[in-house]
């Protein structure tokens, strides 16, 4: 194998892994704006509205993590 190729193999299986550990964090990130939606439609749902003023709280919490 040449050295143009394998230079061009390892670029692809770089890309490849940064793909995946990117689709990984985006994974995560989604299940925990999923988690604090959830907590903003049980406090909907359940007619909870004593605690309405924690919603923003949750949001901007949920908004922050994934800085």
């Amino acid at each position: 194998m040449d050295k143009e190729t394998e230079t061009t193999i390892n670029r692809l299986l770089a890309d490849k892994k940064m793909a995946v550990d990117l689709a990984d964090y985006l994974i995560k990130e989604n299940v925990k704006l999923r988690e604090a939606l959830q907590q903003i439609a049980d406090f909907y749902l359940y007619g909870d509205y004593s605690n309405a003023y924690e919603i923003p709280k949750i949001a901007q919490a949920a908004l922050k993590q994934g800085e």
